[in-house]
Order: C-alpha cells, then structure tokens, then sequence
C-alpha cells in the first residue's frame, strides 16, 4: 500500500500559511491577485514557452526570441554606472563570426557563468551598432553532459 500523507487546508486561508511561501512572497503573489490557496489551484499562466528547439544563428531574425546552445568564449564584468556582465558565446567550431551572440546581464550576475562552460541562452536576438547578435538579460542554464534544453516554462507577468 502506499504511503500517503493528507494535506487539509481551507480554500479561502491565505497562501502565507503554506510552508515556503510565508508573508513576503504571499505580498508578491497578491500584486498578480493570488490571495488564497484556491486562486493558486486555478492561475493558469499567460504562456507557456517551448524552448526545446535550437535556432542557428545565421536563420535568426532581429527581434526573435530564441535559443541557442554554445561554448563561453569570453566573460567579463564591466562597470557602467552599474554592473554590466558581458559573456560572448559561440558554437565549439566558430564558423564564421555571424555565430557569435553576446549576451549581456545588468546589475545582477548569473550563477556560475565562466569562459569554457557551455550554456542555452533563450532571448531576444537583436543587432548592436556594430552589427553583433546580442541578448539582453536573457534567460540561461549550464549544460552538464549531454542536456537539451529545458521543454516549457510558464510565463507570468511581472508581480513588480
């Protein structure tokens, strides 16, 4: 038989009594109009993102939201009025520079982002003056082994 344990709540107790979410996150989720343990049973999300479908570089076009899978070539940290994070990624074999996306975080750095790690990256693509692939705070997950990306996220709108 299996071993199962009954979880009662009341529908209408507010979601700071569940373990985990406590009063500053119930505060977050009340500015997406989340206040009880029944609106988080019936939220449903805006979109869900399929994110498990590589797209090269040379097909992508300016504003697409993508993702691509490489190698961390360059990382550095800048200071511009606040902390840029610029990391330059490419395919293992660089082919031709028209591979390369530069993926830019300000005023917050990811963890365990270094040269020589391979990440997916889903964002929007654009063109800086110079021409270059860029994303701007995109999304990331470091590869162990053989990963694919992963397959769908829930997207919300901002709670801030």
């Amino acid at each position: 038989m299996c071993n199962t344990t009954r979880v009662d709540f009341e529908s209408s107790a507010s979601l700071a009594t569940i373990l985990g979410i406590g009063p500053q996150r119930a505060e977050l989720l009340s500015k997406l109009g989340l206040l009880t343990h029944d609106d988080l049973l019936h939220f449903v999300p805006r979109r869900y993102e399929d994110r498990r479908h590589l797209v090269p570089l040379s097909d992508a076009q300016e504003g697409q939201s993508i993702t691509v899978r490489g190698k961390i070539h360059q990382a550095k940290a800048m200071h511009w009025g606040a902390l840029r994070l610029e990391i330059t990624v490419a395919p293992e074999t660089l082919e031709n520079r028209d591979d390369i996306v530069i993926a830019r975080w300000y005023a917050y750095r990811p963890y365990g982002i270094k040269e020589g790690c391979e990440v997916f990256l889903f964002g929007r693509v654009n063109r800086d003056k110079k021409g270059r692939w860029v994303m701007k705070q995109p999304d990331y997950e470091i590869i162990h082994h053989d990963a694919v990306p992963a397959v769908r996220f829930p997207m919300i709108q901002e709670s801030g």
